[in-house]
């Protein structure tokens, strides 16, 4: 051999480590957006501060009056055609509304998802074969609102307002 050294072995890190130094270096701090993952009242994870208050100020105390029960947290929602799957989506909450005897879907956007291309394309896909109404809410610093329901084509007309 010629004068060269023999390369190093590399350090060996675990899993986690290696996880964190590469959020360090490459990741986006919080998420998407810049959020950071909150924790709900009763412990579970969040991916925001909005829906942090939405489910613990308005669907919890809708659950406790009994108006909605069943709240499950980001449930897994696949779109197919002909058996062949197109898209996994999550909406935020899926719970059944008494009142209306159905179950309901919601979804929370902030400020900064207007021009979100995936989430444009994630309505129409809910349009053309969602399984119920989603209702989208919208967070800014005055709290939430409904901004529209989107029912499927094939259960109703897609309303603006938020019953």
């Amino acid at each position: 051999m010629t004068g060269f050294p023999k390369p190093k072995r590399p350090e060996r890190i675990s899993a986690k480590e290696f996880r964190q130094a590469w959020k360090r270096t490459f990741g986006r701090p919080g998420g998407k957006y810049g959020i950071k993952t909150v924790e709900s009242r009763d412990g579970r994870t969040l991916r925001s501060g909005l829906e942090r208050e939405y489910l613990d100020q308005e669907l919890r105390p809708r659950e406790m009056a009994g108006e909605i029960r069943d709240i499950e947290i980001e449930p897994q929602q696949y779109f197919e055609i002909n058996g062949i799957r197109i898209l996994g989506y999550k909406p935020d909450f899926k719970y059944f509304d008494v009142r209306l005897g159905m179950v309901v879907w919601d979804e929370c956007k902030g400020e900064a998802t207007d021009k979100d291309k995936l989430w444009a394309v994630k309505q129409n896909l809910w349009r053309a074969m969602g399984p119920g109404p989603l209702r989208v809410i919208k967070g800014d610093k005055n709290g939430w609102r409904c901004v529209r329901i989107i029912h499927p084509v094939a259960t109703m007309e897609e309303t603006k307002q938020c019953a």
